[in-house]
């Protein structure tokens, strides 16, 4: 995903950029998931779990959700 107006640099989203994109979707997750606001990456359930953070070796962020089979 990218954000309206996410700076770049050569291409490339900034730091600035990524950290903006993780607290976007760590927020989102957490209204619709009715998590507190500084929930820890990642939260396991029942049914699976979520993740967002930054890829430090990779340099990017990293937002999911997996099932767990039933």
């Amino acid at each position: 995903m990218t954000l309206p107006d996410a700076a770049e640099e050569d291409g490339w989203p900034t730091r600035g950029a990524i950290d903006a994109e993780i607290a976007f979707v760590r927020k989102a997750l957490a209204e619709n998931l009715g998590l507190g606001p500084n929930w820890k990456s990642p939260m396991t359930f029942k049914w699976g779990e979520i993740w967002s953070a930054f890829d430090a070796k990779g340099g990017f962020a990293s937002n999911g959700l997996r099932y767990r089979p039933a």
